[in-house]
């Protein structure tokens, strides 16, 4: 245990020193985003741009120098290539929007090789399996589709709640100790398991540690900001945060729980741009949780902070609900109902602003 603590420290250290170095050097080198009319509201200064990609790359690296037998592991091995190589296809689109013309790999090339990625990894793994919900186990072919969609959701909705530095890396950051908490104090001690499955669940535990730590890191790096993740970092946490949710074990009602407010937000999203807005749900737009509250006079850090406080909340309560699965269920349903109820009446009823525009006053953290 004591070598595990002083792996995980080294490991702090080289991810932090090696994540600060790369803002330095990508200042030095002038590796830095476009902010323009696509930051609402508009940032007047440049931050280092791919740390998504020096995220990837170091965790590999430590991964391998501190950690290698997680890669025996055939459903741990299998997830981190794949996540790996969806998020370098993510790196090539925004090296092609560097630009400056607003020009990406298409939506629908992107949406279908995300899809491609995700089915490649839910079939090779064998999770769809093994899928059970309130202790009743899936149809092989219901369950693959179940596994398939539930990543799915993980990606689009963490890239959706990418908006304020430092908030979405510290949703997932949580959402990984959750997986680890849940399978440490309820999967490992309620379920029998056998020793092949044990491997696993410990294995999960510490992926799921490392992730972590990592997101602890670059809420720092992301801070006010000095750098971004963009999609190439957090397409490679959400494919491994859902992954690692379902082969842990975790119960469903946990999952939603924690990452409650990314989850609910993107589904009001692509509701309001399909009934109000009448435009395709998949092109992007300033409606997201983050610009809905800085439209009625929240800013970045009070909406980040808040957003933890949140999280972390769930995260305790779970704990305490133990293995509770009708409880963590029925929860989510009554948040989800004041979630809705309240956006419904605000921005249906009484017909509040909900999109950030141009002319809105500018804001920086």
């Amino acid at each position: 245990m004591i070598t595990d603590y002083l792996q995980y420290g080294i490991y702090l250290l080289i991810v932090g020193a090696v994540a600060w170095l790369w803002l330095f050097l990508f200042k030095k080198w002038n590796i830095l985003d476009r902010p323009g009319h696509d930051w609402i509201p508009p940032r007047l200064f440049r931050v280092p741009n791919f740390q998504g990609i020096v995220y990837i790359i170091w965790f590999w690296i430590a991964l391998l120098l501190l950690f290698p037998h997680l890669l025996e592991v055939p459903q741990i091995a299998w997830l981190l290539y794949l996540a790996t190589w969806y998020g370098i296809f993510n790196f090539i689109n925004d090296i092609i929007d560097r630009k400056g013309d607003m020009t990406w790999i298409a939506p629908h090339l992107r949406l279908g090789v995300q899809i491609l990625f995700v089915g490649v990894y839910v079939y090779v793994s064998g999770m769809y399996q093994t899928i059970t919900i309130f202790d009743h186990s899936l149809n092989p072919i219901i369950g693959f589709f179940f596994c398939w969609f539930w990543i799915l959701g993980f990606i689009n909705a963490i890239n959706f709640f990418d908006g304020v530095n430092g908030m979405t890396a510290g949703v997932t950051g949580i959402g990984y100790v959750a997986v680890a908490v849940l399978i440490q104090t309820v999967v490992l001690v309620i379920y029998q398991v056998s020793w092949a499955d044990l491997l696993l669940m410990n294995g999960i535990t510490q992926i799921c540690i490392l992730l972590a730590i990592s997101c602890l890191v670059y809420i720092a790096v992301e801070y006010k900001p000095s750098g971004v993740m963009r999609d190439v970092g957090f397409s490679f946490i959400g494919f491994t945060l859902g992954a690692l949710s379902l082969l842990g074990g975790a119960k469903f009602g946990t999952m939603l729980l924690v990452l409650f407010l990314p989850i609910c937000d993107s589904i009001w999203v692509f509701i309001n741009r399909v009934l109000i807005m009448k435009k395709n749900p998949m092109k992007g737009d300033y409606t997201h949780l983050h610009h809905r509250l800085m439209k009625i006079g929240f800013s970045r850090p009070e909406i980040r902070v808040s957003v933890w406080i949140f999280t972390l909340t769930m995260l305790l309560l779970l704990v305490l609900l133990g293995n509770g699965s009708i409880d963590k269920m029925v929860l989510f349903v009554r948040l989800a109902a004041v979630f809705f109820g309240l956006h419904i009446y605000l921005y249906w009823i009484k017909k509040i602003p909900f999109e950030l525009i141009k002319k809105d006053k500018k804001q920086t953290d």
